[in-house]
């Protein structure tokens, strides 16, 4: 993920604890955490204690930042976002398209290169033919 979407993000469509973590880290980190630990939860540490979770994925400052904004509670619940994040990571291939292969952009986002098209918006029909498209019979 880039560090910043390509589109302006309304944050009142975000879940409530996305929008606690967009005001207190910032909208890069907030989508890494929900990148990769979205759905989930992690036990709050207790306070001077650091979790490794958050550690890995924000660096230390931020990891304690998130701590203090779920204090008193027991766990921290991360949101799913993955509508969010499929626009912003497509928005991102858009952007990259022009002067980037198919392949590149499909081995960096672990898609395929028609996936990358169709949200690209290039016309597969160009490309590749219709099998089955009626035409003049072979002589």
């Amino acid at each position: 993920m880039g560090a910043a979407p390509a589109f302006a993000v309304d944050e009142r469509l975000l879940p409530p604890q996305a929008r606690v973590l967009v005001r207190g880290i910032g909208f890069p980190d907030t989508l890494k955490i929900l990148k990769a630990r979205g759905g989930t939860r992690i036990r709050r540490p207790l306070r001077g204690e650091a979790s490794p979770i958050l550690v890995n994925l924000v660096g230390e400052e931020k990891a304690a930042k998130v701590v203090q904004l779920f204090e008193g509670s027991e766990f921290i619940d991360f949101p799913m976002c993955d509508k969010l994040i499929q626009q912003i990571r497509d928005a991102e291939i858009r952007t990259k398209r022009p002067g980037t292969t198919l392949h590149a952009l499909a081995l960096e986002y672990g898609l395929t290169r028609r996936w990358i098209m169709v949200i690209c918006g290039e016309d597969q029909a160009e490309k590749h033919p219709d099998l089955f498209a009626e035409g003049p019979e072979p002589v």
